[in-house]
């Protein structure tokens, strides 16, 4: 029997250059924890409250305010992005919609005896082996004297492209918290961005870039010169060699303009030439992120499954897509979609990996257009039941491709998880054609509804048929207690 997905050649499911965001890529929403670290050990408050004790001045900020302040902060980043000042040819990459938001899952005042000081530069970090959690990225919000900075810390983060090693920090002058409201509120005005561009904030959508894959396009050297002879290995991002050599700029990280606040130097402000970065994963506190570095980062949260950081919104949500370009689209790369999938517009579409659908929803094939799951698998995340494949024709019209949808499941291509896998209209027509196709833990795998197909000799075959299929049910947890396996197919 054929296996789940199997059976046809091998697409390169994992290849970069198919996660760039189009047209039908769904927004993916991305859970962050915070973490205020707290030291039990003394009275005086080192960091954000729950209640925003601590804090002089009329307005106090608690924790959650300060995340809140922060994630609009990136998701403004995230929405608005740019083309990148430095390329290679004759025009920058695309500035294309990131598709991907941040949202704040919990936020925890965590006292550590040990840890509430704690900041890293590299390996696995002990606060994530200690307190991190698996269905988010984790924050952790330290605090340390400014005036007696940690070697390796300051205001600023760590981020790794392995989960297990990701970390932000941010230190806390504890005697401006506690003498100097002029002060307090200057540097936090200043860190939320009302003054400063969202410092702390780019400076964490930066370190989620590493979590997310990203590596530094241009590297920070020493203290004096900005950029090393760094690559990152994304195409689209050019190394400090090629900048040099193509385009006559020696120090692409230059002119960081900077204010001070208290003793402590934030860049601030940036020049925008073009001879200067202006690309997120760079040292200049900017958020331009390239086409195939968005890529990577929705290949990092849906393939080869959906990352267990993403808010799962994409289960049972319901914003649907028209795909209508007309013509043929080949998706060689996973997707997930958030609802309905309508087929329009004599378009055709063929499947080659694996597409994640919400509870419910379906694919509908609109006449004349197609949907050929070749090798791929659509299927359901969640432990729920999608909707299945909604194939409609034209009752008036004889069946064919030009006058009714189109369903074909070849080489080993896989519906699982449905309430209904594959559906044709009552007296509406719709193909169907499955040739070494799979139907697994469908609720019923295939509905075909009445339809007579006449010609001018009378009644004609249909044009539906199904050749070396593979119809099994070996789990029914998601057909729940009063419900049950129906069928493999039905008439």
């Amino acid at each position: 029997m054929p296996e789940p997905g199997g059976g046809g050649p091998a697409p390169s499911c994992n290849s970069l250059n198919n996660y760039i965001p189009d047209d039908y890529t769904s927004t993916l929403t991305i859970n962050l924890n915070f973490w205020f670290m707290q030291d039990p050990t003394s009275s005086e408050i080192k960091n954000f409250q729950s209640d925003g004790s601590g804090l002089p001045g009329n307005n106090p900020i608690t924790g959650d305010q300060y995340a809140d302040a922060m994630i609009a902060g990136m998701n403004n980043y995230l929405a608005n992005n740019e083309a990148m000042h430095l390329y290679l040819g004759d025009s920058p990459p695309e500035a294309l919609p990131t598709h991907i938001r941040l949202r704040k899952a919990n936020v925890y005042y965590q006292p550590d005896t040990i840890l509430w000081d704690y900041c890293y530069n590299s390996g696995v970090s002990p606060l994530r082996v200690k307190y991190g959690q698996p269905d988010a990225i984790d924050i952790f919000l330290t605090s340390f004297d400014l005036d007696n900075i940690p070697s390796g810390c300051g205001i600023g983060g760590y981020g790794s492209v392995d989960v297990n090693a990701q970390g932000f920090w941010l230190g806390l002058r504890s005697q401006i918290l506690a003498n100097d409201t002029a002060s307090v509120q200057y540097s936090f005005n200043e860190l939320l961005g009302w003054h400063c561009s969202g410092y702390l904030g780019v400076i964490l959508l930066h370190e989620i870039g590493h979590v997310l894959g990203l590596f530094h396009t241009l590297d920070q050297n020493n203290s004096t010169v900005c950029c090393g002879n760094m690559n990152d290995g994304i195409a689209d991002t050019p190394s400090l060699q090629e900048i040099q050599d193509s385009l006559n700029i020696d120090n692409p990280c230059c002119s960081r303009n900077r204010v001070i606040i208290g003793t402590d130097t934030i860049p601030c402000i940036f020049p925008e030439e073009h001879g200067c970065s202006n690309n997120l994963m760079d040292y200049t506190h900017k958020h331009a992120l390239t086409p195939l570095q968005l890529a990577t980062m929705h290949r990092r949260l849906c393939y080869p499954t959906p990352s267990l950081t993403l808010h799962n919104d994409y289960c049972t949500s319901n914003e649907g897509v028209t795909i209508d370009a007309g013509g043929s689209l080949v998706w060689n790369g996973a997707r997930i979609f958030k609802g309905d999938v309508y087929i329009t517009n004599n378009t055709t579409v063929t499947i080659k990996c694996t597409v994640y659908m919400p509870e419910g929803r379906k694919f509908i094939i609109q006449p004349g257009s197609k949907l050929i799951i070749d090798v791929g698998i659509i299927t359901n995340r969640c432990g729920l039941l999608w909707g299945g494949v909604e194939v409609r024709g034209t009752t008036s019209t004889t069946q064919s491709a030009a006058n009714h949808g189109v369903l074909q499941m070849i080489n080993g291509g896989t519906i699982e998880y449905a309430s209904v896998g594959a559906k044709t209209l009552s007296q509406q027509g719709g193909i169907i054609q499955c040739n070494g196709a799979s139907f697994l833990n469908n609720q019923v795998s295939v509905e075909m509804n009445q339809y007579a197909r006449m010609g001018t000799q009378g009644q004609l075959d249909n044009l539906s048929y199904f050749s070396k299929c593979h119809f099994e049910v070996n789990d029914v947890s998601r057909f729940g207690y009063w419900q049950r396996h129906d069928s493999f197919i039905k008439l």
